[in-house]
């Protein structure tokens, strides 16, 4: 069987952060898995080196 250990999304341009309904989510996942993680990336800012 298949475990989902994490999740990811972007926020383009607005930075790397975990927004509240983000933090909910993670809260989800940790609620099924204390070694759940959340990665947000920003491919806009990445680009430019930030």
């Amino acid at each position: 069987p298949e475990m989902v250990v994490g999740w990811y999304h972007s926020h383009p341009g607005f930075g790397c952060w975990l927004s509240g309904v983000d933090i909910n989510t993670q809260q989800s996942f940790e609620a099924l898995s204390e070694r759940a993680v959340a990665v947000v990336v920003d491919p806009i800012q990445s680009v430019k080196g930030k």
